[in-house]
């Protein structure tokens, strides 16, 4: 992950946990690899809490989940170097100071660059040979044993590991819009973050997965704006929104190319304080917000960067919806109807609602039946459903041939985005179902489907 904070926590609670860190030390040095490779070896979920909960009390394998999950957290390494050899009579370090060096010179970019990586080739270097895997897999963001942010979470209640993402609400019967408000265009693309903090740019999904555009026209158009986090959705010229989505998809796991980036633009409809982000929450009402931002753009000019569609004073429900037919005709997915005097929120608001033709949910696959006749061998449909299983149905229109050829593992624990007609009931049993349901793509950019 590439992300501007520098660790979320840079306060006293940051420094006291350092202290915390240093004192114990002696108790505590060599055993963290021990404990991941419990939890690694451990059956489910509750054993794994268990043995989470036997080491609570353990600071220094704390921050080395801390420094791991924590989306704000970022260390700017994307090869790390082999370790050296340690010459005769040379220090030793323990993990707790290795841990305090990379939060102090890594992720306050005080070391960037070549130095950032002759750092952790000294590091790893001064540490045992335990202690040395370790901090290769906080580096990495990777803890390799099974543990989930929220399961860290339960045992550490202090630490937030999710991250922050303000979402609409529908539009509902009950739903109330205060008027007049602001009216915007929906994309139909994959939601993004960028973060820009003197100079330099980090992108990230929604949910805080690195998007690895070093070198490319959007990186170069972000690094001109004024620091701050800002909001909206990536596109890529030409592209539906599943061909799109595949391209960025690429760029999220490392493979994208220079030839595949440069049609890649964002459309962008908010900017946000850094300090507020890392919060939760920004006070400053979302006109005055949408205002900076345009003033940003207009100073910068970018090629690669345009202000979402947007009508700033629609004085009714029938204003709007005479936009949103509109809109529907050029193609586009819908509206969202915005207060002007709206916060920025870590949450889903109410302050913000959208309108969209079709239904849409993202769900969780849990399992996947066979296919017969032409797709013999292949994959038919897919089982899924939501995140409290209130919602439970099968989906195989929309598959393509490529994706009903893929192995089911690929799709098992993924969520997708699956389009319908309606929410029906089995009379029976009272189980929810989709009406004809269509399989429209892997949401790569969210861990958790939606519920009922």
């Amino acid at each position: 992950m590439r992300l501007h904070s520098g660790g979320r926590r840079v306060t006293k609670e940051t420094s006291d946990v350092l202290v915390r860190v240093q004192i114990h030390a002696l108790f505590f040095t060599q055993m963290a690899l021990q404990i991941l490779h419990q939890l690694e070896a451990a059956s489910g979920r509750l054993e794994k809490e268990a043995i989470l909960k036997a080491h609570a009390t353990d600071p220094v394998f704390k921050e080395v989940c801390r420094l791991t999950l924590d989306p704000l957290v970022n260390f700017y390494i994307k090869k790390l170097p082999e370790a050296g050899v340690a010459r005769p009579g040379s220090d030793t370090w323990t993990l707790s100071q290795a841990l305090e060096s990379i939060t102090q010179h890594l992720a306050t970019r005080a070391l960037r660059g070549n130095a950032a990586t002759i750092h952790v080739h000294r590091l790893l270097t001064c540490l045992e040979l335990d202690d040395r895997e370790v901090l290769r897999r906080v580096l990495g963001r990777n803890l390799k044993c099974g543990v989930s942010e929220s399961t860290v979470e339960k045992i550490w209640p202090d630490l937030k590991l999710s991250y922050p993402c303000m979402l609409v609400s529908p539009l509902t019967e009950k739903t109330k819009v205060k008027f007049p408000c602001i009216v915007q265009t929906k994309m139909d693309g994959m939601r993004f973050n960028a973060h820009v903090v003197n100079g330099t740019a980090a992108f990230c999904s929604r949910a805080g997965k690195e998007l690895a555009f070093e070198g490319l026209p959007i990186e170069a158009d972000f690094q001109k704006l004024p620091d701050g986090v800002y909001d909206g959705e990536l596109l890529v010229a030409n592209c539906d929104r599943k061909t799109g989505n595949g391209i960025l998809t690429k760029f999220q796991k490392g493979t994208g190319t220079s030839v595949l980036g440069r049609d890649i633009h964002a459309k962008v409809w908010d900017r946000i304080p850094v300090a507020d982000f890392v919060k939760g929450v920004c006070s400053t009402g979302y006109i005055e917000r949408f205002r900076i931002l345009g003033g940003a753009l207009k100073a910068t000019r970018p090629n690669t960067i345009i202000l979402v569609q947007t009508w700033l004073e629609v004085s009714d429900m029938e204003e709007a919806q005479t936009i949103y037919k509109e809109q529907l005709a050029k193609g586009e997915e819908g509206v969202i109807l915005k207060d002007p005097k709206g916060p920025w929120e870590d949450k889903r608001v109410k302050h913000q609602v959208k309108m969209k033709a079709e239904l849409e949910a993202d769900l969780k696959v849990t399992g996947f039946l066979p296919g017969a006749g032409k797709f013999e061998g292949k994959i038919g449909s897919l089982l899924v459903e939501s995140a409290d299983a209130k919602v439970k149905t099968a989906v195989g229109t929309g598959l393509n041939d490529e994706e009903r050829s893929w192995d089911p593992s690929v799709f098992i624990g993924q969520i997708v985005s699956v389009k319908y007609n309606a929410l029906i009931e089995d009379k029976k049993t009272g189980q929810k179902s989709l009406f004809l349901p269509v399989f429209v793509e892997i949401r790569d950019d969210k861990k958790e489907a939606d519920g009922l």
